[in-house]
């Protein structure tokens, strides 16, 4: 089921269903998402993830959507504080 909304995502963000996405392009996406959601305590949602989970690090694919989520987290921090 999950893989079919991504296929979806994918087919409207691209414009086509078998285009490959790569980090690179879900990135923006993600960050643009997080934003919008004004989650206010992200960053401490993220540890306890961290700290409590530790079986999510090497697991694939949640492993790498946990990164991304890190990821996003981080530089929008940065983009805050240099602006």
């Amino acid at each position: 089921m999950t893989l079919h909304y991504e296929r979806e995502c994918a087919a409207c963000f691209t414009g086509s269903p078998t285009h490959i996405c790569s980090s690179d392009d879900f990135l923006p996406a993600l960050m643009y998402v997080m934003v919008r959601a004004r989650l206010p305590h992200l960053g401490a949602e993220i540890r306890f993830i961290a700290d409590f989970c530790p079986q999510i690090q090497g697991s694939g694919r949640i492993d790498m959507m946990f990164t991304m989520l890190k990821s996003a987290y981080y530089q929008i921090c940065r983009e805050r504080h240099t602006n």
